[in-house]
């Protein structure tokens, strides 16, 4: 007859063996990224990792923070809200746009001095009344201005090109093809991102660049 104890032993190792070889299933890996909209024309996906994708307006990168837009190397339309990658250096800036409201109702706001979420900065929106006419109204902090008089009954229903210069101590021009709108604002932002909110808009060029109206 064997010892017990032997018995006990060899009954341990064989345990011992059974659960240092473990399973051969294949063991889950990290969690993938969330891919983009296939083909690269549908802006508000994100690559892989998570990370949002990076497009381009005649060069300029920005990213799409929400909605759908898309978007070709020369213009974007849809309705959702972008970003541009590179901050402004400076407090006072001028941004040229060029873009079309298609339809009544159509809108597209420029927001500038503002976080990385285009949240706590000043915004500028340009939209289509129901009579095809140019509404434009600012808004900066708790002020909401309707500079819409200062257009001179201007026409939505053509392509709009506006210089625009805004300072962070509070000065709005606006310059047109006679003369120029402008207007004063309280609100004091800190922020150096930039970007545009697009309601059904067309935007073809949007750049920013030093201001055209530089304080002395």
């Amino acid at each position: 007859m064997r010892n017990p104890r032997t018995i006990g032993m060899a009954l341990l190792l064989a345990a011992m063996l059974v659960v240092g070889c473990g399973s051969n299933d294949p063991q889950p890996g990290p969690p993938q990224g969330t891919g983009g909209n296939g083909g690269g024309n549908q802006g508000g996906g994100q690559g892989g990792g998570g990370q949002p994708t990076v497009y381009k307006l005649n060069g300029a990168e920005y990213s799409v923070l929400s909605g759908t837009l898309t978007a070709t190397e020369t213009s974007v339309t849809g309705q959702g809200t972008l970003s541009f990658k590179e901050p402004r250096v400076d407090d006072d800036n001028n941004y040229e746009l060029v873009f079309t409201l298609p339809e009544a109702g159509a809108s597209l706001t420029l927001t500038t001095n503002a976080d990385n979420q285009l949240k706590n900065g000043v915004a500028l929106t340009f939209s289509r009344e129901a009579d095809g006419k140019l509404k434009v109204v600012l808004l900066a902090g708790t002020q909401t201005i309707d500079l819409t008089e200062q257009f001179n009954g201007m026409a939505a229903t053509a392509s709009l090109s506006f210089p625009v210069d805004i300072h962070q101590h509070g000065d709005l021009i606006v310059d047109l093809p006679e003369g120029a709108a402008g207007e004063e604002f309280n609100f004091r932002p800190s922020g150096h991102f930039w970007g545009l909110v697009l309601n059904k808009a067309v935007v073809t060029k949007a750049k920013a660049d030093k201001p055209k109206h530089p304080h002395d």
